[in-house]
C-alpha cells in the first residue's frame, strides 16, 4: 500500500493483504496472510488467529475449532501437544485432567503393566473386547467384583433362596446360576441342580 505521503509503496503488515493499487485489509479471524500478503489462507488445525493477526498454537491439551477462532478442550479420553489436535488416548487409557497425558483408565478398571494398561486381575477384572469384566465366579458391585455365593449369585441382589427350588435344603451358585446342592429326604438334586428330584421309584 502507498504511505502516508503517497510517495513510496509499504509492505502490508502481518495478517493484513491487498491488490494491486489498493490499501491493506484486515484478513478475518482464523485465517492470516501467506508470505507475500496477497492472500488470506487458512490457519493449520491446531492453531488460531483474530482479525488481522498471524496463526499461533493452541495450549497443549486443547484443539482449534471448526472455524479456527477459538481454542477448546480436548475431550475426556484424548490428549494434544501445544499446536496439535486432539489424539484417543487407545484402550484402556484415558486423559487426564490436563489432557496432555494418557494414562491408564482405572474408573474402568485398567492398571499399569509396564507400558501397557491391562485389567486389574488382583481384584478379579479380565478382558473383554476393550474393556474389562469380573472374572467367572464373580459379578460386579460397588464398583468391583464380589464372589458368587447363594446369597448373591450373579448379583448382590440376587439370593438363591428367594424364591428357591422346591424341597432344596442347601444352595450353590454356578456361573450366576442358583443351583441344589442337597434336598429334603427323599429327594436328590438333578443332575443340572435346578430341581430336586424324588427318590421314590
Amino acid at each position: 500500500e502507498s504511505n502516508s505521503t503517497h510517495t513510496q509503496c509499504v509492505d502490508c503488515a502481518d495478517g493484513k493483504i491487498s491488490a494491486a493499487g489498493g490499501m491493506c485489509t484486515n484478513c478475518a479471524a482464523g485465517k492470516e496472510s501467506n508470505s507475500t500478503h496477497t492472500q488470506c489462507v487458512d490457519c493449520a488445525n491446531g492453531k488460531i488467529s483474530a482479525a488481522a493477526g498471524m496463526c499461533t498454537n493452541c495450549a497443549a491439551g486443547k484443539e482449534s475449532n471448526s472455524t479456527h477462532t477459538q481454542c477448546i478442550d480436548c475431550a475426556d479420553g484424548k490428549i494434544s501437544s501445544a499446536g496439535g489436535m486432539c489424539q484417543n488416548c487407545g484402550t484402556g487409557k484415558t486423559s487426564d485432567n490436563t489432557h496432555t497425558q494418557c494414562i491408564c483408565d482405572a474408573a474402568n478398571h485398567f492398571v499399569a503393566s509396564g507400558d501397557a494398561c491391562v485389567c486389574d486381575t488382583a481384584n478379579h477384572f479380565v478382558a473383554s473386547g476393550d474393556g474389562c469384566t469380573c472374572d467367572v465366579g464373580f459379578h460386579e458391585y460397588n464398583n468391583g467384583c464380589e464372589a458368587d455365593d447363594p446369597d448373591h449369585c450373579g448379583s448382590h441382589d440376587k439370593d438363591c433362596e428367594v424364591p428357591g427350588i422346591a424341597h432344596a435344603t442347601n444352595y450353590g451358585c454356578v456361573n450366576h446360576v442358583c443351583v441344589a446342592t442337597q434336598c429334603q429326604n427323599g429327594w436328590q438334586p438333578s443332575s443340572d441342580g435346578l430341581s430336586c428330584e424324588s427318590t421314590t421309584p
